[in-house]
């Protein structure tokens, strides 16, 4: 049965009345005080420079720094890997040998001392810190020490005491002191307006994390939103050496997190942008975002993820990108933006809502309207507004025509 045109006519009026309603629900009174942080991560350089390496990709942590601040960020999170650290330095040194950065033997002209490469980093992010924009980091396995490559289980490491002090030094401050002992300035959570951050060192235990202080954490948690960072995947993607090489360790860390409210997990360790997620023993979705897209060389990898439980979501191996989370109340919209061509654009994106959101906090409405004209048409839907800016938002839901009249809908 063919669509008349007064039915036509019908349902085009009921989907005006619906955007009409839409307008409607989004009064001024929603539009909470909203604020910004972003997720950077592996921003170290490559393995083959030349000569007066920086150990860093200057060239796009500069231009991330220009962007932290032309979004107006509050604060930067930062899971590890931010510089080579002990990884191999390749500047010959005078018998023209490639000479791994810290190795014994290596010449004083050709090392690049641990507290150098830091500050370097830290030159390359000025606008960030004269912004007074936070920065909060914590250590990949470059700032650990050396391993096996290519990893073999159990993925042991022999710790440079030298690049943890190191580390501590550039990156510690009183509000990352409140870790657990031995990993004060490594461990450590802090708040901020309405969320809770944790940052967790996944080296002094070798891909695990401290569970017991974690859930501690949470258990005293009274924010409206939990952001978790670390360096390693949780579920591997390409690496082996993560948090999946210990299973039920794994398991417990993303359980606390889901049964807490968090509902993401910021991490690094493989070169490129992945998103997924993966539900917890509750139902609850979690993603696990990999923004290993800042300036360390790219890696391929290609699905499947050798866990059924994960869910790829995106995947971007050849743009180097940064995270922007833009919290408004109970929903934060988090996107991955790409650099392309000189400028930043928006190639991910989606939004979580806090897990203490209630009926009268969410940006949801549930709306069922009759357009009482020649065809009665019932619109039913399940609207979530996830604002993006000072005037924009985003639509998420279902829109159901349906007539008295019978006949195909």
């Amino acid at each position: 049965m063919r669509n008349s045109p007064v039915k036509l006519a019908a349902c085009i009026a009921a989907i005006l009345l619906f955007a009409a309603v839409i307008n409607c629900l989004a009064p001024a009174a929603w539009a909470e005080e909203r604020w910004k942080f972003a997720v950077l991560c592996d921003t170290r350089g490559g393995d083959q420079n030349g000569s007066n390496k920086s150990c860093i990709n200057d060239t796009v942590v500069k231009a991330l720094a220009q962007a932290v601040v032309a979004d107006g960020c509050e604060l930067v999170i930062v899971p590890g890997d931010l510089v080579n650290g002990w990884w191999r330095n390749c500047c010959n040194d005078s018998t023209g040998r490639c000479c791994r950065n810290g190795a014994n033997g290596c010449s004083d002209n050709c090392r690049i001392s641990y507290e150098a490469q830091f500050n370097n980093w830290k030159k390359a992010m000025a606008p960030v810190y004269e912004a007074g924009i936070d920065i909060y980091a914590v250590r990949g396995n470059h700032e650990d020490g050396p391993s096996i490559y290519p990893p073999e289980y159990p993925y042991n490491t022999s710790p440079d005491q030298q690049l943890k002090s190191s580390f501590a030094k550039a990156f510690g401050s009183t509000e990352t002191s409140n870790g657990p002992s031995g990993e004060e300035n490594l461990t450590y959570s802090f708040t901020h307006d309405n969320a809770l951050f944790i940052g967790l060192d996944e080296y002094v235990t070798p891909h695990k994390i401290n569970q017991a202080w974690l859930n501690r954490q949470l258990q005293g948690n009274d924010k409206s939103h939990i952001f978790v960072f670390g360096h390693e995947p949780a579920f591997q993607v390409n690496h082996s050496d993560c948090l999946a090489a210990f299973p039920e360790n794994r398991d417990a860390f993303w359980e606390s997190i889901g049964a807490a409210g968090g509902r993401v997990y910021f991490c690094g360790h493989d070169h490129f942008y992945n998103r997924a997620h993966i539900e917890d023993g509750s139902g609850h979705k979690i993603y696990q975002v990999l923004v290993g897209s800042c300036g360390a060389p790219f890696k391929q990898w290609h699905p499947p993820y050798n866990d059924s439980s994960v869910q790829g979501d995106y995947h971007n191996e050849k743009d180097c990108g940064y995270i922007l989370v833009t919290v408004d109340g109970d929903i934060a919209w988090i996107e991955w933006k790409a650099w392309q061509k000189g400028n930043w654009v928006t190639r991910d994106s989606f939004a979580i809502k806090s897990a203490k959101a209630t009926s009268g906090k969410a940006k949801d409405a549930k709306i069922t309207l009759t357009y009482e004209g020649p065809i009665p048409v019932e619109i039913e839907a399940l609207v979530n507004i996830f604002p993006l800016n000072g005037s924009g938002s985003e639509l998420q839901g279902s829109l159901i025509l349906s007539s008295s009249q019978g006949g195909r809908k």
